[in-house]
């Protein structure tokens, strides 16, 4: 390019164009159905402070809903490390690696979907040579090339976008970035130094299999970050399009912003005429720390208004709905019927990951482990969801939302979701709720842009503190990680064990939903899930939910096996419900041995055993393994004799 061609190129930019950046091309072609276009360049300081941007610095970035967060939470303690410890230290080399800049394009900051127009590259000859090709607000110039078409790697070129038409959103590196910026500050004269290696994506327009934009980028970050530090379970479950576990976790959680503006309103609708079960389209995000991963197991780290954590939720669903394994996955979905020659792709996908996953691959090194079983091109996971959604809609709502515990706290947030202060009010809980850890500190953005108006501050933070769990929630189970991780553990062993103790069997899945849901109820209201309900001097949760300390006391068992073992009692009390219109537990005792409780009666009663022999232990008074059995099946009779027997005459 002439000394001529570049003064103009320059001169073009102005202040909503970036400075042309200097770079190296290279594409990802030969390994994609579409190229992804990538450009090695170094950028200064002043770039990172005035063209680069972080997600959480992109006003109304909390209104763009669950589906648009594809970057970490900035934790402000590494950037302090990164700075005092590594840029500040005199003693050793600093160098980091590339930081990976994806170019979305966007409109009013929000980053789209597909691009602006035609959604193809046009290509333009410089009169000085070379190629330049552009998009609506991008422009790249290969001084060096020929052709309407990219060149291949290795060429120079010069790039440059409109800042008002593109977000050039860094995707990994946002720590260094964050650090970077902290030890120079913008007014500094040392902005201009250009040590910053970085890499800056540009996907094709003509994206394979469906995908969008904002897709792509998220399953860029996971490739980029699930091999090099390790991704968050939270943020899996915010950014994985391919994963089965972590998509319906996300249909799961309502989209609190759907449209990226609009609030949407927490209704609860009939799920089918003549049923009397209403839930609402999704759990409110508000409600749902999206921030922890396996933390979040422990209740004391949620915020005091949220009641579940995407992770607990993503556990229910994973470990317990399908349990892993591939059989009850088609069983529950109703796919194992499914042709590997069937001439649908989904069908023809799910026939073949049976065949391999069931008989393994001739290779071992390619045998899928089994966190892959589930994991799909995202529009197979994308129809995996909806069709799960179709059939298992209202048990998996139902009870993380019509349960009543659940449901008051719902609808005392749906009451402040629709006054003057709504939007602000939602804004801030969903910017605080993205924040790891149990404290509110109304540190965020949304909450400095508030403080300018101390009074309406402290007005909102004292309504979201009136949205807190009830007085006394550390005392019930409901509200703790093992419960709801088995609220829905093995749904078609429930339904059977309910089945056998009813009168007649429930009808249809929706049916069966709101029986079990008015089951939870009703235990629920008779006081059998309080942390320390005891019945005959013994605890009804001890060995189950409970299990004994180092200090020789009872403590929360928060374990896989707790949540199944807390799913399994539940399953029996929800049966003992169900046999009070068929003779009380005269009747269910004859089931006892059925499909669906037998299974759950033996877990409880093991958990028992275990629970009674670790107290004596701590106590010094060990007796007869025989005398642990017994006592074990008397506490379970006893507490399904009075369930089930409160309303016989």
């Amino acid at each position: 390019m002439s000394d001529k061609d570049w003064g103009q190129f320059k001169k073009e930019s102005s202040n909503t164009w970036t400075d042309p950046l200097t770079v190296v091309y290279g594409s990802y072609k030969w390994l994609n159905d579409s190229p992804i276009h990538y450009f090695l360049t170094s950028l200064s300081l002043n770039n990172l402070w005035n063209d680069i941007r972080l997600m959480n610095e992109i006003p109304g970035v909390e209104k763009w809903g669950f589906e648009a967060l594809f970057q970490r939470v900035v934790r402000p303690e590494w950037v302090r490390q990164m700075k005092a410890q590594y840029l500040a230290s005199k003693e050793r080399f600093k160098f980091f690696p590339p930081v990976t800049i994806a170019l979305l394009p966007c409109r009013d900051d929000v980053p789209q979907r597909v691009y602006e127009g035609d959604g193809k590259f046009h290509y333009e000859s410089s009169e000085s040579g070379g190629v330049q090709a552009s998009l609506p607000g991008l422009d790249i110039h290969f001084p060096t090339a020929d052709g309407e078409e990219f060149p291949e790697f290795g060429h120079p070129a010069i790039i440059k976008w409109n800042k008002r038409k593109y977000s050039a959103l860094a995707i990994d590196g946002q720590h260094r970035i964050s650090a970077l910026r902290a030890f120079v500050p913008q007014t500094s004269q040392e902005t201009q130094t250009k040590d910053v290696p970085a890499v800056i994506l540009v996907f094709d327009p003509q994206l394979p299999h469906g995908r969008d934009l904002i897709q792509a980028t998220r399953e860029i970050f996971i490739d980029i970050n699930k091999n090099a530090k390790t991704v968050d379970d939270s943020r899996l479950i915010l950014l994985d399009d391919r994963n089965f576990y972590n998509g319906l976790t996300r249909r799961t959680i309502l989209q609190a912003y759907p449209n990226g503006e609009d609030p949407s309103e927490v209704v609860y609708n009939s799920i089918e005429e003549g049923i009397g079960l209403s839930i609402p389209n999704g759990i409110p995000q508000e409600l749902v720390d999206t921030a922890m991963g396996r933390d979040a197991a422990d209740v004391n780290k949620l915020k005091p208004w949220q009641f579940t954590s995407a992770f607990i939720l993503k556990r229910a669903i994973h470990y317990f709905f399908f349990e892993d394994s591939f059989a009850r996955f088609e069983e529950m979905l109703e796919t194992s019927g499914f042709q590997t020659d069937a001439e649908d792709d989904f069908e023809a996908e799910i026939a073949r990951r049976r065949e391999e996953y069931e008989d393994g691959s001739p290779d071992e090194n390619e045998h899928i482990a089994d966190q892959d079983m589930l994991s799909f091109r995202p529009a197979i996971t994308e129809k995996l969801v909806d069709r799960a959604m179709r059939m298992h809609r209202s048990l998996l709502f139902g009870v993380f939302t019509a349960f009543r515990p659940y449901k008051e706290h719902i609808e005392r947030f749906a009451k402040v979701s629709r006054g003057d202060d709504a939007a602000d009010i939602r804004s801030l809980m969903l910017s605080e709720g993205s924040i790891p850890g149990g404290a509110v500190g109304y540190e965020t953005k949304v909450a400095q842009e508030l403080n300018e108006d101390p009074a309406r501050l402290k007005k909102l933070k004292k309504t979201i503190e009136g949205l807190s769990k009830p007085v006394g929630w550390d005392a019930n189970l409901v509200w703790y990680s093992i419960f709801q991780r088995g609220l829905v553990y093995q749904p078609m062993l429930i339904r059977r064990a309910m089945d056998n103790a009813s009168a007649a069997p429930l009808v249809s899945r929706e049916a069966f939903a709101d029986a079990y849901v008015n089951a939870l109820d009703l235990i629920f209201d008779e006081g059998w899930f309080s942390k320390d309900k005891e019945l005959n001097d013994k605890s009804v949760w001890g060995g189950v939910a409970l299990k004994i300390g180092d200090a020789g006391e009872p403590a929360m068992d928060g374990s896989d096996g707790g949540a199944k073992r807390v799913g399994a009692l539940i399953r029996l009390m929800a049966s003992a419900i169900c046999a009070r219109e068929t003779g009380g537990y005269s009747h269910l005792k004859g089931k006892l041995s059925t499909i669906g409780l037998k299974g759950a009666k033996s877990a409880v009663e093991k958990g028992y055993v275990r629970y009674m022999k670790a107290k004596d232990s701590a106590a010094g008074k060990l007796k007869d393994d025989a005398e642990y059995k017994l006592a074990a099946e008397k506490l379970l009779e006893s507490i399904l004799k009075e369930i089930a027997d409160a309303d016989q005459i």
